[in-house]
């Protein structure tokens, strides 16, 4: 009864349940959403990157009968947002927003230690008001997911790993659905957060998915992804030289390959009619699949502290939707959009109930140019337009005197995520940037506890 009296309550929180605009085609069943920590989208090919970190060889049969699943070919069939941005360069602050619409600011978990408050509906909990079943497989062993973002998951699994996260996914997949209910599952992968542990090369899924491919052979250097190297990441002293950083990235691009090798090969073994079967085939055609990451990964080149963290190195992720009877053609799109956006779409595109007062906007219609704004836990803003990142500290008077925030620049403004703070010579573009950010604070729903409105700099 407690149950049922909840679901009414999360029924009536909703303004309208499947309100949606008309689009072509047929509309997706069911939701796979995987999400990745550490993943960086400058650093993968279909954004892009040089090295072929995303890319599996594929034949024009299997992409023409939507069977080539690597990270690259799930791109090309669907929408990839060129300029998405995390929320926070944590993981479970990212995830709140994922799932609520809401920022981290409104949500109060703005730190990995945070829970989400039961008063904010979660996407399992919409889809389940909507008779969706809902399932969660989540690898990461230092943080307790499930418990703090993970409401509403009928069937939910913490996992040691990655291996053991997709496994049990697949396991569940295998299961008789002739019942026509509607699935939301969620995928969690964990393999990129450092330190890097080696991976078994019987979890390979081929030669191109080896986690040293990318290296130099003759490279020695500290640059070899364990815990004491990402610490001299973390605190700057000493600074990586140039060949280390260089080693990183190639380590980095690697363990892309091997991480999203082993989501690829859970693809083809769970949708892969050739495998499988037809039913196979027809799951996976109705359904859309998202994939994001809840943050980046800081490879040395940004220096330390706070201006690192607030960077584009752990604030741009990639974020791709594919559902090719509901999302035709291949399209990369350029305005600038945010976690946040990611409910909204899902509400509109499959007919879930929506919650009052989200801040973020659907991604199927049209997209007008926006900034994305993210709030560190120590009031610090950072604002990006896609070309130019600005970092704010309006609190900077109110700090204690022995607090190192009060040694940093007040307004610094980045370029492409260039080094050089260029706010000096762009007094109009900071005011811009500025105004975008108090705009933003008008539409979050602030908890209690943190500030409304920055007051102007001096």
């Amino acid at each position: 009864m407690r149950r049922a009296a909840g679901l009414l309550a999360l029924v009536s929180f909703a303004l309208c349940g499947a309100c949606t605009r008309s689009r072509p085609g047929l509309p997706p069943r069911n939701i796979l959403i995987v999400t990745f920590d550490g993943l960086r989208a400058d650093h993968l090919s279909c954004y892009g990157h040089a090295r072929p970190s995303s890319a599996l060889p594929s034949g024009e049969q299997e992409r023409l009968e939507d069977r080539a699943f690597a990270l690259d070919d799930l791109a090309a069939g669907g929408i990839t947002f060129a300029r998405a941005f995390a929320p926070s360069p944590r993981t479970l602050p990212s995830l709140a927003t994922l799932f609520t619409g809401q920022s981290p600011s409104a949500t109060g978990v703005l730190d990995d230690r945070s829970r989400l408050p039961r008063e904010l509906p979660t996407l399992a909990e919409l889809a389940r008001a909507a008779g969706f079943q809902t399932a969660a497989f989540v690898s990461r062993a230092d943080l307790d997911l499930l418990a703090a973002v993970g409401r509403g998951f009928d069937d939910a699994h913490a996992c040691a790993s990655d291996s053991e996260a997709l496994a049990r996914a697949r396991g569940w997949l295998a299961q008789d659905f002739g019942d026509e209910r509607r699935r939301l599952v969620w995928i969690h992968l964990s393999g990129l957060e450092p330190p890097w542990a080696p991976i078994p090369s019987a979890e390979l899924l081929r030669p191109e998915c080896a986690p040293l491919r990318f290296l130099d052979p003759d490279y020695h250097g500290p640059a070899d992804g364990s815990a004491a190297c990402f610490a001299r990441v973390a605190s700057g002293a000493p600074a990586l030289e140039p060949a280390d950083r260089a080693a990183l990235a190639e380590l980095y691009d690697g363990r892309i390959a091997a991480v999203a090798g082993r989501f690829t090969g859970f693809l083809e073994d769970a949708f892969d009619y050739n495998r499988r079967g037809a039913e196979a085939s027809e799951f996976w055609a109705r359904t859309l699949l998202v994939v994001t990451a809840t943050h980046g990964l800081d490879l040395g080149l940004r220096g330390d502290g706070l201006r690192a963290e607030l960077q584009d190195d752990l604030l741009r992720v990639p974020l791709i939707l594919h559902h090719p009877d509901s999302l035709p053609g291949a399209r990369v799109l350029e305005p600038v959009v945010e976690l946040a956006d990611v409910l909204p779409t899902l509400v509109e595109l499959c007919g879930l109930p929506r919650p009052r007062d989200l801040p973020g906007r659907s991604l199927l219609g049209t997209l007008a140019p926006r900034s994305a704004v993210t709030q560190s836990a120590q009031r610090v803003f950072s604002v990006s337009d896609g070309r130019w990142r600005m970092i704010w500290n309006p609190y900077i008077a109110n700090m204690a005197p022995g607090d190192p925030r009060r040694g940093q620049p007040i307004v610094a403004l980045y370029e492409n995520g260039a080094d050089r703070d260029s706010a000096g010579a762009h007094p109009e573009l900071v005011a811009r940037l500025q105004q975008s950010v108090v705009e933003w604070i008008a539409r979050q729903h602030f908890r209690p506890s943190l500030p409304l409105v920055p007051g102007r700099s001096p």
